[in-house]
């Protein structure tokens, strides 16, 4: 499992920020996937701790984290 996302962010344009917490595998209908647990913030904001399967993950937010 790829681990290199834990502990990366990205800054949006209004100053919202996505950082990666970690990764884990959960076992869901009887099958074991990698899941992506991660925070968002800004400012002026309350902090979201949301959760999603690593392909989910990578198909929405992965562009952002390419080196």
């Amino acid at each position: 499992m790829d681990t290199s996302l834990v502990g990366r962010k990205h800054v949006f344009e209004d100053g919202m920020t996505l950082e990666v917490m970690q990764i884990k595998m959960k076992e869901i209908d009887g099958l074991n996937q990698p899941f992506v647990t991660y925070h968002t913030y800004g400012l002026r904001t309350i902090p979201r701790k949301l959760t999603m399967t690593l392909t989910e993950f990578n198909n929405t937010y992965g562009h952002l984290f390419e080196s």
